[in-house]
Parts: C-alpha cells; structure tokens; sequence
C-alpha cells in the first residue's frame, strides 16, 4: 500500500526534528544533483545558498547546498541525492551564510509603461515567514486628469490561492501625478481583535491597511481608473524573515 504524506503535519514534525524549516514538500521527481517538486512556483534563486534535506520513507537523510532554483526545480552544488520514487520528502533549511533565516525575493521586476492592471505572478512558499518587509517603487505615474487613479493592492492567500485578501491598498491619485515614489509596508503577525476582518480582493479602501498576516504566498494587483488611461511604471520586492 503507497505511503500518503500529509505535508503541512511534516512540515511541523521537521521543525521539531531538524530546526528551522523555510521549505517542505514532495517530490515528484529527481536526478543526483537535482529535485524536482511540479507543484512549486518559486522565485527564480529564492533558496540558493541555503540546505536541502531529502528524507526517505525509511528515514533516510541526505543533505546538500542548493546552488540555485527555477520555480519549481533545486539543482544542488553537488550530487549525492538518492535516486527515488515520485513521493519522496524533502525540507529546505538555512544555509550557514543565513543564521537569522533572511532573503530577498523579487515580487515583480520592472515594468514598462502599463495603462491597465495586472497581477503580479505569486510569490509562493512563504509559509515559514514571520516578518515581511515589501518595498514597492512606483517610477511613473502619469495620472494628468481629476479621474485618475492607481491602486496597488497587496495580496497573500490562506487557502492555496484559492481566493486572495488585500493586505494594504496604496492609492495614487491625480495629485501625485509626475512622482516617484518608494513605499514600504510591513507584514507581521496580526493584533488580536474582537471584531472579525473583512476579506477583500481587490476591493479594499484608498490607503487603507488590514491587519492580516502573510499566508503561504505574496502578489500585487493593480487596477486603474481614469478615463483617458493614466499610465504608471513599477517594480517591487520583499524581505522576508523567518
């Protein structure tokens, strides 16, 4: 009978076993010098430099540097990986040049000129994250008449990506039309509240911010308004914190 793993419950079991734990998942298939995990969308490079852990059914353990990454394959600074079957686990944990588990990750490279919204792809993975620290860098915002507008929202998910909260929503208006602007937002664990939160996508008030913590994954979704199509430029990326 196949073996069913549950991975969030490993992902607590590691932590306890093997301490800091950025990353979890199942294999669904690999080399000697590379995992491979279909079910991942990682930012390009986002765990090179610290440890992977491949565990086998039996207890197993191998581990070795990550070199670097595509979304959703590790290839590792050396090889020694056991050769295995799809449903094979692994954890990634903090490289020795990361004591404090820190990295950068790029939420969204510059952009060109853009008149209409977008959504950023995601960001995903984060569920080891404590602190986040978003820097978002509008370079353009053309916005010349009174009916202008630009709304980033900033987004994670608590199901998966099955549906979206707005974490913060930074408005510009015709009054910054001309700006360059730098923003930053912080995203921590929640203040404790009787009354319940409103989930929005989307939706959330002018430069209004949620007090909602990060899920498992980061986006930004854009929406303009205007009738003569304001334009804007931006690019944005996080610091994340175990």
């Amino acid at each position: 009978m196949a073996t069913v793993f549950h991975v969030s419950g490993f992902y607590r079991g590691a932590q306890r076993m093997l301490g800091p734990v950025l990353e979890a998942g199942i294999m669904t298939s690999n080399t000697s010098t590379t995992i491979t995990d279909a079910n991942k969308g990682w930012a390009t490079d986002q765990w090179a430099g610290h440890l992977v852990v491949h565990i086998r059914p039996s207890g197993f353990r191998v581990v070795r540097r990550i070199l670097s990454n595509t979304a959703n394959v590790l290839t590792l600074a050396s090889a020694g990986i056991t050769q295995s079957t799809p449903g094979d686990l692994y954890v990634i944990m903090p490289g020795e040049q990361s004591p404090k588990a820190q990295m950068n990750v790029l939420v969204r490279s510059a952009s060109g000129s853009l008149g209409a919204g977008e959504t950023t792809t995601p960001v995903t993975g984060l569920w080891w994250v404590r602190l986040a620290v978003i820097r978002l860098n509008v370079t353009t915002l053309g916005l010349p008449d009174a009916d202008d507008e630009v709304d980033f929202y900033i987004q994670t998910s608590y199901n998966e990506g099955t549906t979206w909260a707005d974490l913060e929503n930074i408005h510009f208006s015709n009054a910054n039309n001309g700006q360059t602007v730098s923003k930053l937002l912080v995203v921590g664990g929640p203040q404790s509240s009787a009354v319940a939160r409103n989930e929005t996508d989307g939706t959330l008030a002018d430069n209004t911010k949620n007090d909602l913590p990060l899920g498992d994954r980061l986006r930004i979704k854009t929406a303009v308004t205007g009738a003569t199509a304001p334009v804007y430029a931006y690019s944005a990326e996080a610091a994340l914190y175990a």
